[in-house]
């Protein structure tokens, strides 16, 4: 999942940023050049958004696994 479509599941870039507990900066400049969504911060996002962690973060959580 990109951060365009976290951000679009959020409801915008503000909204991601509360339920991560960051700045909106930080969503669009340091996650969107990188691609990818701080561990720590995909587990909050997933809980809140019920979207499982495999697909916030594949690196990490395999989707296998997470079956």
């Amino acid at each position: 999942m990109t951060i365009d479509e976290l951000i679009a599941a959020a409801g915008g870039v503000t909204r991601l940023a509360e339920i991560a507990g960051v700045d909106h900066s930080s969503v669009s400049a340091s996650w969107r050049r990188t691609g990818k969504v701080p561990v720590e911060r995909a587990l909050l996002i997933s809980k809140a958004l019920s979207i499982p962690l495999s697909r916030i973060r594949p690196d990490v959580w395999h989707p296998e696994a997470a079956a």
